[in-house]
């Protein structure tokens, strides 16, 4: 699929649409000889393009109603799959930026600056009336034949290269396809959500700063002041918990953690909103990272609608004479740890039902809290350890001792074999130094001997949210290529949101449920999954 022979190398220089220049295009074939090229060539082309940043072109094609050319081939992509850190790693400059992946082509130090102000702002201003001056741009666009022979190596070398063929190639191109056709606003809507979020925001922030007192941004940035807060025992020295996670487990029952939540919901679900002004007609086009973590997941990132509350996500409308449909893995990552450690006791527990009001059962006698479990079972399945599980139902109990007690007798009990097929995580993971999933994406360490508490957590997440984004690639993979009338609007972790034409729809629903049973139990074999179709917004 991706020999040197059957690839085109482009170079390309695009500023915003709006910008008032044209997108400079230097195209390379196999034996580095580079030619200037128009959109409308580019379009026509057949040929697979190895190239960066293409979601930049992307408005330059739908503007000229151009098609987008059929595969294209992200070197960034490539290099997070080559590198497989995440970006908390670094603290500027990532291996897989492109300014880093192209600096050996350029031809002289100097025009390192160039290179770096086009591929982080996009907004450098070359001289464009003379081709003669774009030698640092030709002599990129000349050397990407031997970068990608290089990847290709490397890719083959990390066992990454099955992957990235199979899964992240069609994966990008599909997001691709997503941000070239859009997203329908309701911009009304929008409008009513704004003034809504900003006085829930204003009642919050003064109840919490004016009449409890709190300094709001210590709370939501200092965990050992949260405790504090909240009245709970201080962990000086010990495993503080995430403040987040915290604050999301106490939300039902107290009054603080409630209105903390509503600061951070109303200013992430602010800034979204804000971001998505600038809509043509009402259609909103996303940008995308189809690798937008070191486990897969896939973001949006400009603007972040998964990230909007359920509330607010009735901004999202169909197109005219079409229907939104939203299908939903349950017990997405229950389900796979337990086919992936082949565990009896917890396969058991997932074929019995819900899972989270079980525990919620167990712990307390009802399924009144079934939330709280379900964020504590997400984070024991992302590598918290049963120690620091208290944490999330620390409030429920009478002391920290009786939470103690109760995760130790109760929970802990039902996950003996899980804690085994841990074990054998982290003994893979200190005797390879890499841990991934059933088709690559491995995750490496920094350091040898043996692991600390964030390596054993991140490793267990790895395999589990790793799997998972898997998954719903692979299901985005056969959805653009078996059911073309569906068009996938929105990846939502362990679930998608799609739009189909309102002729069929039931039809396409039903396809779509299939498509989604049979992914899974391509990786996952010991349990059926179930299947949900819901809501995508409240109403």
């Amino acid at each position: 699929m991706t020999s040197i022979e059957n690839c085109l190398f482009l170079f390309h220089y695009t500023p915003p649409i709006d910008f008032g220049v044209e997108p400079t295009l230097l195209v390379s074939d196999a034996n580095g000889k580079v030619e200037r090229w128009s959109l409308d060539k580019l379009a026509a082309c057949r040929n697979q393009i190895v190239t960066h940043s293409f979601s930049l072109l992307v408005d330059w094609f739908r503007q000229r109603d151009l098609p987008l050319p059929k595969i294209v081939i992200d070197l960034e992509v490539a290099s997070k799959l080559i590198t497989g850190r995440p970006k908390s790693d670094f603290d500027n400059e990532r291996p897989w930026d492109m300014a880093s992946v192209l600096r050996p082509l350029i031809p002289r130090n100097r025009e390192e600056r160039l290179l770096r102000a086009t591929m982080a702002t996009h907004l450098a201003k070359p001289d464009l009336s003379d081709f003669g001056n774009l030698r640092w741009m030709t002599a990129i666009a000349k050397g990407l034949p031997s970068l990608w022979e290089t990847t290709i190596g490397r890719l083959k070398e990390e066992g990454e290269y099955e992957r990235f063929l199979k899964v992240e190639v069609p994966a990008y191109g599909a997001m691709l396809a997503t941000q070239y056709k859009g997203i329908q606003l309701d911009e009304t809507i929008r409008d009513r959500f704004l003034g809504e979020i900003e006085k829930e925001y204003r009642q919050a922030h003064y109840t919490l700063a004016i009449l409890k007192k709190i300094d709001v941004e210590r709370a939501l940035g200092d965990a050992e002041y949260l405790l504090f807060v909240l009245g709970l025992p201080s962990r000086k020295g010990g495993d503080l918990p995430e403040i987040q996670d915290l604050i999301a487990a106490r939300e039902d029952f107290d009054e603080t953690c409630r209105l903390l939540g509503d600061v951070l919901s109303a200013r992430r679900n602010k800034g979204i909103l804000l971001r998505s002004f600038g809509a043509e007609n009402g259609i909103c086009y996303p940008y995308f990272d189809s690798m937008g973590t070191v486990t897969g997941r896939i973001l949006t990132i400009d603007p972040q609608l998964q990230h909007l509350a359920k509330k607010y996500r009735a901004i999202i409308r169909p197109r005219p004479n079409h229907r939104l449909r939203y299908v939903d893995y349950s017990q997405f990552e229950p389900n796979i740890m337990a086919c992936i450690c082949n565990d009896p006791q917890l396969l058991e527990l997932c074929r019995e039902g819900d899972l989270y009001e079980k525990l919620s059962t167990e712990l307390f006698g009802s399924n009144e809290h079934r939330k709280v479990c379900k964020l504590m079972f997400l984070a024991y399945s992302y590598g918290k350890q049963v120690s620091t599980l208290s944490n999330f139902v620390h409030g429920l109990f009478p002391s920290k001792k009786a939470a103690d007690y109760a995760i130790n007798a109760k929970f802990a009990p039902l996950f003996v074999g899980v804690e085994k097929w841990k074990a054998t995580v982290h003994v893979t993971l200190k005797n390879d130094g890499k841990i991934g999933t059933l088709l690559g994406n491995c995750r490496y360490r920094t350091k040898d001997g043996d692991l600390d508490n964030k390596e054993k957590r991140w490793a267990i997440s790895q395999v589990i949210q790793g799997t998972g984004s898997l998954i719903l690639k692979l299901l985005i993979n056969r959805v653009t290529s078996e059911l073309p009338h569906v068009a996938v609007l929105l990846p939502m972790h362990d679930a998608l949101l799609v739009e189909v034409p309102e002729e069929g729809s039931e039809d396409s629903l039903h396809a779509l449920t299939e498509l989604c049973r049979t992914v899974f139990l391509e990786l996952c074999v010991a349990l059926e999954p179930a299947i949900s179709q819901k809501p995508f917004f409240e109403k």
